[in-house]
């Protein structure tokens, strides 16, 4: 039976990039993993589980946008 993660935010060290991720799934879809930060090339992503607050927001905001 498939598990749905948590939501969670990956970090750009070098740029400030950061995406927030909620997969539907275990099976992670192209837009949801990221190998190294799109906008600057840097390869050491830091990935980061959101706060209560940003969790409902996703939540919340998710059922808009999804």
């Amino acid at each position: 039976m498939p598990i749905k993660p948590k939501p969670f935010v990956y970090l750009c060290p070098s740029c400030g990039w950061r995406k927030v991720v909620s997969p539907k799934s275990d099976a992670l879809l192209p837009g949801e993993y990221y190998e190294c930060c799109p906008t600057c090339g840097e390869k050491s992503l830091n990935r980061e589980e959101l706060n209560s607050v940003a969790k409902f927001g996703v939540k919340f905001f998710g059922k808009f946008f999804n």
